[in-house]
């Protein structure tokens, strides 16, 4: 095929391809115009709607407001009317009787916030002391467990099997002197909540003082519980025991 053949051919190719680009940039931007056209048109149509809602509403307030308007020139009307037609002495009972009324309101909403400011010391000076009572029976358990370790690293300085014979022997001695506590600490708090003055007595008599200070899962002793529900009785005897320092 002669080379000038070939040339021409491949201007003819160039030309279609290029053609066919044009028209597909024509066809690019007519799709464009036409889509931008619309959101045009289309947000117009939302701000028309907006415009036309923001009407209704202006229109819906402004006819309320003049309702609220006369209705407020028609009960003004009505209590003219009524207080020209009501007489000297009605005026006066009607006048010591709205006083009075508000004195007892006034006095009423007094003891009203008085009970509620001490019902809110109360409640705070209640947590605080269930949160002391809570820190002290864990520093205490804190103090034991602190001591119960420094016998054991005392002991293992000594050295040898009889050391060790020591430790596991403090160690069974600590958790069986932490499961009594625990159990006693229980049977007490029972004691205390359901009122059984033997119980509370027996307890005292055979247990430890610091007894006293064992609290359940919520921080409540056994003075707390005895309080709590009721059991005099037993709140007194607490307190002569020692647990006055609870209070």
């Amino acid at each position: 095929v002669p080379a000038a053949a070939v040339s021409a051919q491949k201007m003819e190719e160039m030309a279609a391809g290029a053609a066919t680009k044009r028209q597909q940039e024509t066809a690019a931007t007519a799709v464009a115009e036409t889509t931008m056209k619309q959101e045009e048109e289309a947000a117009a149509a939302a701000a028309a709607v907006e415009a036309k809602r923001k009407e209704q509403e202006q229109a819906a307030a402004a006819a309320a407001a003049e309702t609220t308007r006369k209705n407020a020139e028609a009960i003004a009307a009505a209590e003219a009317t009524v207080a020209a037609a009501a007489t000297r002495e009605e005026k006066e009972r009607v006048a010591a009787v709205a006083k009075r009324g508000k004195k007892e309101r006034a006095a009423a909403a007094k003891k009203a916030a008085a009970e509620v400011a001490a019902a809110a010391a109360a409640a705070v000076a209640d947590v605080k002391k269930k949160e002391e009572m809570v820190k002290a029976a864990v520093a205490e358990r804190k103090k034991q467990a602190a001591a119960a370790v420094a016998a054991a690293v005392k002991r293992k300085k000594r050295g040898g099997a009889a050391a060790s014979q020591e430790d596991k022997a403090a160690a069974a001695a600590a958790a069986a002197a932490e499961a009594k506590t625990k159990e006693d600490g229980e049977k007490l708090l029972k004691a205390a909540q359901d009122g059984n003055l033997h119980s509370v007595r027996t307890l005292l008599k055979d247990c430890d003082p610091s007894l006293l200070r064992f609290v359940d899962e919520e921080g409540r002793s056994c003075l707390w519980l005895a309080a709590l529900y009721g059991r005099d009785e037993v709140a007194k005897m607490l307190v002569e025991a020692g647990g006055k320092d609870l209070l």
